[in-house]
């Protein structure tokens, strides 16, 4: 594509009062170390090549330690001016610098697996410009493309170039966010939509701004690919697991089923009669057994905040209470078959039920229906087990061939094992069904930083986990294959223990995970709002650590 006036340099107007690094940067005085967190580069920026990167922490410039400013007025003083602030004219101009100064600043980094390292960039302030081409019209840099121009694309290049910042600035700055606050295969699918400008740029504006777009797509694009892993078999043997018990179970079904209705084989009906359930007929089926067809979840009735399963046998009404006792103890028996066996289950119930002595009136589509209520007596579940709900042992109806479920254990960590040690159990507890196990790495206290005052303790705390189990070893099953742990910072104090007599110390550790799944052929690194990345954990008194965050994976 050759050049044209629109790609020729033309006229360039320097901007008076605009001296600046180039960065974008977050202030995060509130820190232990207060500093300003790296959030962008701007292609003209003099830090571009030094080998400063987004999510670099700034903790001194030109020697001079940030610190943390001492009442609001300080803070809202130094906010603008501070390095990569709109302001930051302002101090560069107080300190007589001008166009070319050199700007040192000392940083920490992340140093996986743990911990982080110092470094130093030095880069030149530099003020702004105005670039016109040929034809007097704003480009993006110097002979880049007009700032309103197409070249063919639609919105136009500045549009463009802002949405590819923001873009680009939340892909890079990842670690530097909150726990799931992007899922890296929308992002990419959306960063793709801008691979088509690259050879656009690169062949009609081959300049430092194109240079740059070109280097920031290609670390957002990594990024977003993610890392990929080698998974042995042995690394996934956790699934075959899951499969092996639900066989197990499978197993017992049958059996157990054909004992249960042969001890009923006088009292159950092959038909229901054609009656209204409200006459004198309706006796001679009191105390018959039903076998009744799966009733899924969308066939449940709600009426009054009270749930019914409900079917038509015939065109007669049944119904189930959900609330009573046997219904109860089917539906504890789907939780353990969840917990301990497999989260897949498909939950229809065929539900083997007597037929009560009284007719039930429910509300159905909006429409009163009287038919038969029935109570459970077995039923088998997604076609996965049978429970025979006559059976009553501690309140509980196992079912078929639980006592004979294969339970894997796993190796618990030693009292003195790191933080990642211990997170790297809590996972592997969750992957053999090991669930006392894994309930056992929770902490059963917490301590949060009060800011601007002192800590809050509680020595003791529940943590709520009733739905997590499930719904993390269902998420194994399904989409995460692994998930190692990146890098563990470096403990601190949250409670010291000198603030109040009596009160422990307690520290706490932040550690980042990965989740890897399986993609085209391969297992790659990814990120999702479902997924917690950053992970807490605290230890009292220089006890075990634990972990403080509610999640399962």
């Amino acid at each position: 594509m050759p050049a044209d006036a629109s790609s020729s340099p033309g006229q360039v107007f320097v901007r008076a009062d605009t001296l600046n690094s180039g960065l974008v940067t977050r202030t995060m005085f509130d820190n232990p170390t207060p500093g300003l967190r790296v959030t962008w580069l701007h292609w003209h920026s003099g830090f571009r090549g030094t080998g400063l990167c987004v999510g670099d922490f700034i903790t001194a410039v030109n020697g001079e330690p940030i610190r943390r400013p001492e009442n609001l007025q300080e803070l809202q003083r130094a906010t603008p001016i501070a390095v990569g602030q709109y302001a930051e004219n302002q101090q560069w101009q107080k300190l007589g610098l001008a166009e070319g100064a050199m700007l040192r600043l000392t940083v920490v980094r992340r140093s996986p697996p743990v911990g982080w390292e110092t470094l130093e960039f030095s880069g030149p302030l530099r003020l702004l410009r105005n670039h016109l081409n040929a034809n007097n019209r704003a480009t993006l840099g110097p002979g880049g493309p007009e700032e309103m121009g197409y070249d063919g694309f639609s919105p136009c290049w500045s549009s463009w170039l802002e949405n590819f910042q923001r873009l680009a600035e939340r892909v890079l700055d990842r670690w530097g966010q909150s726990s799931g606050t992007f899922t890296s295969e929308s992002l990419l699918r959306e960063l793709l939509e801008s691979e088509p400008r690259l050879p656009v740029l690169q062949e009609k504006y081959p300049r430092p701004f194109t240079d740059a777009i070109v280097a920031d797509f290609a670390a957002a694009r990594s990024l977003l690919e993610g890392t990929k892993y080698e998974l042995t078999p042995e690394a996934l043997a956790f699934r075959r697991l899951d499969e092996e018990r639900v066989s197990e179970v499978r197993g017992f079904l049958e059996a157990a089923r054909t004992e249960f209705l042969g001890r009923f084989v006088a009292d159950i009906l092959e038909t229901v009669p054609s009656i209204d359930p409200l006459s004198p007929q309706r006796t001679e089926l009191t105390g018959k057994v039903l076998v009744l067809p799966p009733i899924t979840p969308r066939e449940w009735v709600t009426e009054s905040m009270h749930n019914y399963f409900a079917t038509q046998v015939g065109n007669i009404w049944c119904f189930v209470d959900t609330e009573a006792d046997a219904a109860q103890r089917m539906q504890l028996a789907t939780r353990r078959y969840q917990q301990f066996v497999t989260p897949n289950l498909r939950e229809d119930y065929a539900i083997i039920g007597r037929i009560g002595a009284q007719p039930k009136l429910v509300v159905v589509n909006g429409r009163g229906v009287i038919g038969l209520e029935l109570e459970a007596i077995g039923a088998t579940v997604g076609d996965r087990f049978f429970v025979d709900l006559t059976v009553v042992t501690d309140g509980q109806s196992p079912f078929a061939g639980e006592d004979k479920v294969t339970r894997s254990r796993s190796e618990p960590p030693a009292p003195d094992a790191s933080p990642q040690a211990v997170l790297e159990a809590l996972f592997a507890a969750l992957k053999v069904a090991d669930k006392e196990a894994w309930l056992d790495l929770f902490a059963t206290w917490r301590a949060v930083r009060n800011d601007g005052g002192p800590p809050i303790c509680y020595p003791h705390y529940s943590p709520s986990l009733d739905s997590t189990w499930e719904d993390a070893r269902r998420k194994l099953q399904e989409r995460v294959c692994d998930i190692p742990v990146l890098w563990a910072d470096v403990p601190r104090a949250v409670v010291r223990g000198d603030e109040y007599p009596g009160l422990p110390r307690i520290e706490e550790v932040l550690l980042e995970v990965e989740h890897v799944g399986e993609r085209n052929g391969g297992y790659y690194g990814f990120c999702n709002v479902g997924l917690t990345r950053v992970w807490t954990l605290q230890r009292v008194d220089g006890g075990p650590w634990r972990v403080v965050t509610e999640s399962g994976i």
